[in-house]
C-alpha cells in the first residue's frame, strides 16, 4: 500500500509469472512478498533446491541484509515460517542510521569492534563512508561474511577493493583475521558501469586503482 492508498492490493502471480488477481486488502504502508511452492513445477530445480536448502536460505538471508544495511528510511521485517511457527530473520528500524541497521542485524558486539571510515577521493571523484573493523584482534573474523561493498547505496563485489582492505587490516592484526566493513562508495554514475553481468553486481569503475590506492593510504 502506498501512502495516498486507503487500503492495500493483493496481487497473486503464478510460477510463470502470470497475475491470477488483485484485490483489495487493509494493509499498512509498504511491500510485503510471500513466497511459497518454490520450485514446485520445476521437479529438477526442487529437489535441488531442497538438497541444498541450507546454502541457498544463507544466501538469500545475505542479500536481504545488503540492502537492509544501506537503506536509510525503509525499515525491512522478514520471517521464516518453520513447522514450530514464525522466525524473525531480521527486523530493521525505518529512519535509522547506517550503524543502527548493523546494530539491528549483526548485534552489539560487532558494533562495539567497529570505527567509522571516511575518505575522499577528489582526484578520481570518490567519497567512502562507513564502518571498518577496529585493527585489534578480537575484532576480525574467520570469515569474510561481514564484508559489504555499495556503490551509491547499490550492494557492489569489487574484489580489488575488498583484498586491499583485507591486507591492510591484516598489517595490523596478526591474527590472521578478516576485517569486517560496510563502505559505501559515492560517486557519479558516469564513473562505472554496472552492466557487467546479469545480477548487475560487479561493476566496471574506470578509476579503480586510483580508488584501491587511495583506500590503503587511509
Amino acid at each position: 500500500r502506498t501512502r495516498e492508498a486507503d487500503k492495500g492490493a493483493r496481487l497473486v502471480y503464478d510460477h510463470n509469472q502470470r497475475l491470477l488477481s488483485c484485490t483489495s486488502v487493509p494493509h499498512n504502508c509498504g511491500t510485503t512478498v510471500s513466497l511459497m511452492h518454490m520450485f514446485a513445477t520445476l521437479p529438477v530445480r526442487h529437489r535441488e533446491f531442497v538438497k541444498n536448502i541450507k546454502r541457498e536460505y544463507k544466501h538469500l538471508v545475505r542479500v536481504l541484509q545488503q540492502y537492509a544495511i544501506i537503506q536509510p528510511h525503509i525499515r525491512f521485517v522478514c520471517h521464516n515460517w518453520l513447522k514450530a511457527g514464525k522466525q524473525t530473520v531480521l527486523n530493521t528500524k525505518k529512519e535509522a542510521s547506517l550503524l543502527e541497521n548493523i546494530c539491528c542485524i549483526f548485534g552489539t558486539k560487532v558494533v562495539k569492534g567497529i570505527v567509522p571510515f571516511h575518505c575522499t577521493c577528489a582526484a578520481a571523484g570518490f567519497i567512502v563512508d562507513g564502518y571498518v573493523s577496529k585493527p585489534e584482534r578480537s575484532c576480525g573474523r574467520g570469515a569474510s561474511d561481514m564484508q559489504f561493498l555499495y556503490i551509491n547505496r547499490r550492494p557492489v563485489d569489487i574484489p580489488n577493493l575488498s583484498r586491499a582492505v583485507n591486507q591492510t587490516f591484516r598489517q595490523y592484526n596478526t591474527g590472521g583475521q578478516m576485517p569486517i566493513f560496510f563502505l559505501n562508495i559515492d560517486t557519479q554514475t558516469n564513473k562505472y558501469d554496472i552492466n557487467v553481468t546479469p545480477d548487475k553486481r560487479k561493476v566496471f569503475l574506470h578509476d579503480e586503482h586510483a580508488l584501491v590506492d587511495f583506500v590503503k593510504e587511509q
